[in-house]
């Protein structure tokens, strides 16, 4: 039992190298003067260019630091110590980073002399981890057709995304899309009732989260720590944006024309869709964010609308059938409207602890299952939606980072028969060839999913240990409501031969 534990903590130590944190960056050193002997009890603050939010840590008897829990963004990093001149460098991390920076000061100087300021570079420490980062400004400036900021996992090696348009979703390391998962501010969006990976992606031709609203994201597809859980295969982990000291927005629609689409997909009834004059797609959106007080309390919130126009054919194949069938031959409109929503508040109300509250809304309607030898009547209504609430606060000082979260999702997918009123009928030519199925659909389905989630991280440092060495202790503990109802025959179909 001894040699066990013993053999665990010997791996925790090893594997406790960098600070590996779901949503935000590390930055460690030393502190050193120009002989290169540390500096014990020097103050540094990191200070959000775009909030004005203050970390602060001081160094230990040995001249290192380490400040933990940084959001991702750019930082001024205030270096000052008694008897030395203060110095200041500026920094950008990314998501899941851990940057290593020494900073060598200079003693106070004497009027008569100069003084020559020398800037460090930091530098990135590796982890066991196989990740991919994607900044804001690939996000920002990269083509793609349908604002859905999954399609820029492609740009990690391995990540694989779906061909179905009615189904986006993402995969790697040669397995399907129901073993990844994202995280949106460290909070899991996992589907655990349906395909897809994530909450709302099965069946859909939506995304899954404003774009206008993702400042960054990383992608893992290897040797990710146990905080990132129900996924055995790649997962993203994404950081939203926040307000700051300045009032920014943008708002912006997108219009894509028939003419702008490729008729080359593989699912019939997208490629009918896009195939035919009619179709068009419009994409608004609106952000925003600034300043409540000024250092303290910021705000940001984002939108972004999906209406997309087009008509489906119904034909019938059987020439000595098309009289008889001819009311249900046509093109007929299905129509998809998807609405996304969030919002959030920042809050400093002391230095070193961050209060963060989010909410994100996501609703969609669709008209689909219809096409070919199935007439309008069969079409499917189909309403899919996910709401989320997410309380996070954060605490850290010079040697520890706490890290707890509360958060509360809900997730429905309901697809109901158009016409539920009336009886479905299949007619069949000799030979059992379907020449045209009339009336309502037959399933009635209705799915619900709901998570209410307290997760807690601390992590601390041992400091003599052949450098610095953290460990992390978490876990989380989830309530999950699931109701599902299938009604496969709930709507009765007969046969018919005419």
């Amino acid at each position: 039992m001894k040699r066990t534990l013993w053999m665990l903590l010997m791996m925790l130590v090893i594997a406790a190298g960098a600070m590996a944190q779901s949503t935000t960056a590390n930055i460690r050193g030393k502190v050193e003067n120009e002989r290169g002997n540390s500096i014990a009890k020097a103050e540094i603050n990191a200070v959000s260019t775009q909030s004005g939010f203050v970390k602060t840590v001081n160094t230990g008897s040995d001249g290192s630091y380490q400040l933990n829990g940084l959001t991702p963004g750019e930082y001024q990093i205030v270096v000052a110590a008694t008897g030395y001149e203060p110095r200041t460098e500026t920094v950008t991390v990314l998501v899941g980073q851990n940057l290593e920076m020494n900073l060598r000061l200079s003693p106070t100087a004497v009027l008569s002399e100069s003084i020559t300021v020398v800037g460090n570079q930091a530098v990135e420490t590796k982890t066991s981890e196989v990740a991919t980062n994607v900044t804001t400004h690939q996000i920002e400036n990269l083509p793609q057709d349908d604002r859905n900021f999954l399609n820029f996992a492609a740009l990690a090696p391995g990540i694989r995304l779906s061909k179905d348009p009615q189904r986006k979703t993402f995969s790697g390391d040669a397995q399907d899309a129901e073993q990844t998962n994202i995280f949106i501010d460290g909070v899991s969006t996992k589907n655990d009732v349906l395909q897809g990976g994530t909450s709302g992606q099965d069946s859909s031709r939506g995304n899954p989260f404003p774009q206008s609203a993702v400042q960054e994201f990383r992608v893992i597809t290897q040797n990710y720590s146990a905080q990132y859980d129900h996924a055995s295969s790649a997962i993203i982990t994404a950081v939203t944006k926040s307000g700051g000291n300045k009032f920014n927005g943008q708002a912006f629609v997108f219009y894509q024309p028939k003419q702008w689409v490729s008729a080359t997909k593989k699912n019939f009834q997208y490629s009918t869709l896009t195939s035919n004059t009619s179709y068009h797609r419009t994409q608004p959106g609106i952000s925003f964010g600034g300043p409540i007080i000024k250092d303290q309390l910021n705000f940001f919130v984002a939108y972004e609308g999906d209406d997309e126009h087009a008509t489906t054919p119904v034909t019938v194949t059987i020439p000595q059938y098309v009289n008889q069938f001819s009311k249900y031959i046509g093109n007929f409109s299905s129509p998809f409207k998807s609405n996304l929503a969030f919002g959030k508040l920042s809050w400093q109300g002391a230095r070193n602890q961050l209060l963060d509250f989010s909410a994100n809304y996501r609703r969609e309607h669709e008209t689909r299952d219809f096409g070919g030898q199935t007439s309008f009547e069969s079409a499917t209504d189909l309403r899919n939606w996910v709401y989320g609430a997410t309380l996070r606060h954060q605490w850290n000082n010079s040697s520890a980072l706490n890290e707890g979260t509360l958060s509360l999702q809900k997730y429905g997918w309901n697809p109901t028969p158009l016409n539920p009123t009336l009886v479905g009928r299949r007619y069949f030519a000799p030979g059992f060839a379907t020449i045209m199925r009339i009336g309502g659909n037959s399933t009635i389905q209705k799915f619900d999913q709901r998570r209410l989630e307290l997760r807690d991280n601390y992590n601390f440092a041992a400091w003599n240990m052949q450098g610095i060495h953290n460990f992390q202790v978490g876990g989380n503990i989830d309530f999950m409501h699931y109701n599902v109802n299938k009604s496969l025959t709930g709507n009765p179909e007969f046969k018919f031969l005419p």
